[in-house]
Parts: structure tokens; C-alpha cells; sequence
């Protein structure tokens, strides 16, 4: 009798072993928002990083004493509006990735995995064992 218990063991065992966790569809939504944050946030530091970059360029070529000449001073005006523009979209890339991405990691950590329809129940018992089936709908 011992064996027959030890095998039904490792059969229950292995079967719930062998399936894995049923997922609502939450999680592919909570994955599908952690990898648009991801790149939001990706999008807004490369602007921002492009928006320093156009300034750290105007301020060495233009030092603060001398102006931009008469023919420059519309390009320059035209780099530092783009600046400001890249600042901007940064700004808003960089806050919209993390509300976006701290959505996607709630959405996966909210989710749990469904119950199992049909659980199989084995215990041993002095002289014998117990056998049970449980089921939801």
C-alpha cells in the first residue's frame, strides 16, 4: 500500500510540477506596458541628452561675450529653438516611459495566476490513504 501511495505522490507531484500558472491577460498587458515605458523613457534621455548636446555645441562656438554675427544669428536661433523643442519632448518622454512603465510593473504584480479547474487530493492515513478530487466552476 506504501508504494501505491508513493507513486500517486510523484504522479500529483509531477502534474502540478509540470503545468504552469495560469495568467490572466493583465500580464501580457502589464509586459506589453514595461516595454513601452522602457522606450519612452529611452526616447525622452536621448532627447535630452541631444538638447545639452546642441547647447554645449552653441556655447563653445559663440562665446557669452561675442554674439552670433549678423548672417549666423538666424541659424543660431534656429539650433536653439530645436533645443528647446528636444528639452521639451524629453521632458515629456521621460515622464510619460515612467508612468507607463510603473503601470506595466502594478499591472504584472496585481496579477495572479488563476486556480486550478481540477485539483487531485492525496494523503496517506494510518493504514491506508485518502484520495480526494476538487473541482471549480
Amino acid at each position: 500500500m506504501r508504494r501505491l501511495a508513493l507513486v500517486l505522490a510523484v504522479v500529483v507531484a509531477t502534474h502540478a510540477v509540470a503545468e504552469p500558472p495560469r495568467r490572466s491577460a493583465a500580464s501580457g498587458i502589464g509586459v506589453a506596458l514595461v516595454g513601452l515605458g522602457v522606450g519612452a523613457a529611452a526616447f525622452g534621455v536621448g532627447q535630452l541628452i541631444a538638447a545639452e548636446d546642441v547647447r554645449r555645441t552653441l556655447a563653445a562656438y559663440a562665446p557669452p561675450n561675442d554674439g552670433p554675427s549678423a548672417s549666423e544669428a538666424p541659424g543660431v536661433a534656429l539650433l536653439l529653438a530645436q533645443s528647446d523643442r528636444a528639452r521639451l519632448q524629453g521632458a515629456i518622454g521621460l515622464a510619460a516611459g515612467a508612468a507607463v512603465l510603473i503601470g506595466g510593473l502594478v499591472a504584472l504584480l496585481l496579477d495572479r495566476p488563476a486556480p486550478a479547474a481540477v485539483t487531485l487530493l492525496v494523503a496517506p492515513t494510518p493504514g491506508g490513504g485518502a484520495l480526494g478530487l476538487s473541482a471549480r466552476f
